[in-house]
């Protein structure tokens, strides 16, 4: 890769960060560049974590400034991270050990026409009221697919948690960003263990995506909640359009 290669993925890296802290997505657009790029899918797939761990750091950051890290949040989602976290090293330790670079490719593309169902039918700020146990079984399941592929996991999470409680959309952003914050730390080394992270690569988006979800957890937490939820489902309909497209 070139110097313009590596500042491409930085810039693309803010706007994926941007979009995974306050909805979710963002993987989208850079993991498709890493593989245009030249990386193998899995490879991508790998170099993407450890610029998933700086965007929830420093997003989390931002969520903490904003007064929403106290201590009831944390007690609400200390108990959906260990639901989330055996699902999620469940998922890293398949795709890295018993996945080749072609069966990944395939089941990216199967998981781009689920998300894309997923996001144009599902409308999780419609729900009249919570269904706790359903909530609970999706974030295991988001767990799984989020040391799995990662892509678009913020929007299974945050469909997770209003499903299963009330939350306003700026903590349940906080709290999504907190679950994929830790178990990306737990899972990381899973990763770079498999010998598969492409570290040049995973900084220079790393750079840019802890740029982005610090700028995501400011806005999440000044604007409206009306205007957060359109946004939201704005972003989701946007989702799913390009993976229609691809």
């Amino acid at each position: 890769m070139t110097y313009l290669d590596y500042g491409l993925l930085s810039v693309c890296g803010v706007a994926a960060g941007f979009c995974n802290t306050i909805a979710g997505g963002g993987s989208m657009f850079v993991v498709p560049l890493m593989i245009f790029l030249g990386l193998p899918a899995t490879a991508a797939n790998a170099s993407l974590r450890p610029a998933i761990l700086s965007q929830n750091i420093f997003a989390l950051l931002g969520f903490r400034r904003a007064g929403l890290l106290n201590r009831e949040f944390l007690l609400r989602v200390l108990p959906l991270v260990l639901l989330a976290l055996p699902a999620a090293l469940l998922g890293a330790g398949f795709v890295t050990t018993k996945m080749d670079d072609e069966d990944f490719k395939k089941a990216l593309a199967v998981v781009f026409v689920g998300l894309a169902i997923l996001m144009v039918l599902w409308r999780p700020h419609a729900l009249k009221k919570p269904h706790r146990w359903l909530g609970f079984l999706l974030i295991m399941a988001a767990g799984f697919y989020g040391g799995f592929i990662q892509i678009g996991v913020g929007f299974l999470l945050i469909t997770a948690l209003l499903l299963g409680d009330r939350w306003q959309m700026a903590q349940a952003h906080a709290a999504k960003i907190a679950i994929v914050g830790l178990y990306t730390l737990l899972s990381l080394p899973i990763f770079i263990l498999s010998g598969k992270v492409d570290w040049l690569v995973a900084l220079a988006l790393a750079l840019g995506q802890a740029l982005g979800g610090s700028l995501g957890s400011r806005f999440a937490t000044r604007v409206q909640e009306k205007h957060l939820r359109r946004l939201y489902v704005f972003l989701m309909l946007v989702f799913a359009l390009v993976l229609y497209l691809k």
